[in-house]
């Protein structure tokens, strides 16, 4: 008798889920986005008062899978659902919580935050000695907005000055209004065309005073296109070409960087 409630139960929770999800597709988007967001809070502040609990403590690793779960469930949410469209807040304001903080090593995320969920981390008494060693050894930090615009940044400008200030520049993603032409990158004996941008606004890199350097091009190429550059046997050179919206081609090797000035790319 309770397995068939149970069986109901879960049939009309899921007819109930896809009759909101095809009436209203965008809502349903901003909710499950929003909700996974405070489970993400949550469960932090779970961790927080494990670390502290000896009786309790040997929960710790199981409650931080669930929150790495529920932070990889809401990436591929916010990837699937351009925020322009689906995170438009129903009273018209900006919510910044939703900008997102990726601690990049070795071409993977390390770790995945919310801008909020960091302050508190950093605010606390006896910082998280695994989180500081994260930022002193990282190769790369991306902050993600509400429009996937994705600036990269260095370690040492995560502060809590620069998070906590409406004033700093490190929150400030300013993409920019040109897009080159065509982009290939050159590994060998492969030629990918590759594009800094995704066409349906799941990733846009093309922000202000973004650098693009070996460590990050390898990133991108892992992440984007599922091809590892280097390993600790093979070192593949590689040559990214441009053809920038002025008709003029750029060739960035190894040692080279590229930045993304206001009004064109520039080979540094």
């Amino acid at each position: 008798m309770g397995f068939t409630s149970f069986i109901n139960c879960s049939i009309f929770l899921f007819l109930f889920y896809e009759y909101l999800n095809n009436k209203f597709p965008e809502t349903m988007k901003f909710f499950l986005i929003n909700f996974s967001y405070y489970c993400i809070y949550f469960f932090s502040k779970l961790q927080i008062y494990l670390k502290n609990n000896k009786l309790y403590g040997k929960y710790l690793n199981e409650i931080t899978e669930i929150k790495e779960k529920i932070i990889v469930f809401v990436n591929n949410l916010i990837n699937k659902c351009p925020f322009d469209q689906c995170s438009s807040n129903v009273n018209g304001t900006d919510n910044t919580e939703d900008i997102l903080i990726e601690i990049i090593i070795y071409n993977k995320i390390a770790k995945s935050m919310f801008k909020e969920e960091l302050i508190e981390k950093l605010e606390e008494t006896t910082v998280d000695k695994e989180l500081l060693d994260l930022l002193d050894f990282c190769d790369f930090i991306l902050i993600t907005d509400s429009d996937n615009n994705i600036k990269i940044i260095n370690s040492n400008e995560i502060t809590l000055e620069n998070l906590k200030s409406e004033n700093s520049n490190l929150l400030k993603i300013t993409p920019v209004n040109y897009k080159p032409i065509l982009c290939e990158m050159l590994i060998d004996s492969i030629n990918f065309k590759i594009n800094f941008y995704h066409k349906d606004g799941n990733y846009n890199y093309l922000v202000l005073d973004n650098v693009f350097d070996n460590k990050f091009l390898q990133y991108f190429m892992k992440t984007h296109y599922n091809f590892t550059m280097e390993t600790e046997e093979t070192k593949c050179p590689f040559e990214l070409k441009i053809l920038d919206d002025n008709v003029e081609s750029i060739s960035i090797f190894q040692n080279d960087r590229l930045k993304i000035k206001e009004t064109k790319m520039e080979k540094l």
